[in-house]
C-alpha cells in the first residue's frame, strides 16, 4: 500500500537536514515494525521520499512523506506505531492511501506556503510595500549558473500572495511563492526583494522565524494546498 502522511517538523529538529529528516523516518519505521518496501538493485532502499526538501533551520507544519509499505495494515494501527517511534518536534498532521496509479508527490509541487516575521511592529508599512511589490510586472535576481556565469530571473510570476499582519509586537508575513522545478524561489531571495522594496538593510532567513505552512498546486492561478487537495479527493485516516 501507499501513504501520504503530512507532518510537522520544529524544535530543534529545524536544524537538521532533509538527508537526516528521511533518516529519522527509516529509523522511525523500523522501529515501529511497520515494513516499508525496498528498492531493486544491488543497494536497496526503503521506498520513501519526500515532497519537497527544506532547507536547513526553517521550521514547517506542511512537510508530506510518500511511503510504499510491504503490507496493508490500518491506517490508525500504522500511526499510532509511527507516532510512538518519532522524536520530538516531529509529529503526523494526517495520513491518506494512495492509489497506485497516481503521481509522486514530488511531481505535484508547484507552490508553497511560508510564514516570517519582520522587523518593525508598523503592518502598514510592510503592507505598502507587499502591495508595491505585487503591483510591479518584473523582478529580476541574479543567480549563479555553473561555475563562473550569472544569470537573470524574473521571479514575479512565482510570487503569488504576500499578505501582512500584527503578531506579538513584530509584523508577519504569509507569502506563497513557486517552489516547482520550473521556477524555485528561495525564501532568501523573497526576503532581499522585500527589505530592498522598504529601504532596509538585507535580512538573514534566520532573523525572521520562517516556518513552511503547506504546500500546493496552482489552481486558477491560486493557492490550493496538499492539505485541501488530498482531503477532497483521497480516503483519510485521521
Amino acid at each position: 500500500m501507499r501513504l501520504i502522511l503530512r507532518f510537522s517538523k520544529e524544535d530543534s529538529l529545524r536544524y537538521i537536514s532533509h538527508l537526516d529528516s528521511m533518516r529519522v523516518w527509516e529509523k522511525a519505521f523500523r522501529r515501529s515494525g511497520v515494513s516499508v518496501a525496498l528498492s531493486n538493485g544491488y543497494n536497496p532502499r526503503p521506498k520513501l521520499s519526500s515532497a519537497l526538501p527544506l532547507a536547513v533551520g526553517i521550521a514547517s507544519r506542511g512537510e508530506y512523506l510518500e511511503a510504499e509499505l510491504i503490507d496493508d495494515l490500518e491506517p490508525q494501527v500504522i500511526e499510532s506505531a509511527l507516532l510512538a517511534a518519532l522524536p520530538r518536534g516531529m509529529s503526523i498532521l494526517s495520513m491518506h492511501i494512495l492509489p497506485y496509479k497516481s503521481p509522486a508527490i514530488a511531481a505535484l509541487v508547484q507552490l508553497s506556503r511560508f510564514s516570517l516575521q519582520l522587523p518593525q511592529d508598523d503592518v502598514i508599512i510592510w503592507e505598502q510595500v507587499c502591495d508595491s511589490i505585487m503591483n510591479r510586472k518584473e523582478i529580476f535576481i541574479q543567480r549563479n549558473k555553473g561555475t563562473s556565469r550569472e544569470a537573470s530571473y524574473d521571479v514575479r510570476p512565482g510570487i503569488i500572495e504576500l499578505c501582512t499582519s500584527k503578531y506579538e509586537g513584530y509584523s508577519r508575513l504569509e507569502a506563497v511563492i513557486e517552489t516547482s522545478s520550473k521556477l524555485y524561489i528561495r525564501l532568501q531571495d523573497l526576503l532581499d526583494i522585500l527589505t530592498a522594496e522598504a529601504g532596509m538593510p538585507n535580512l538573514h532567513l534566520a532573523q525572521t522565524e520562517p516556518l513552511r505552512l503547506d504546500m500546493g498546486i496552482k489552481k486558477a492561478d491560486q493557492f490550493y494546498s496538499f492539505a485541501d487537495y488530498f482531503n477532497a479527493t483521497l480516503p483519510m485516516s485521521k
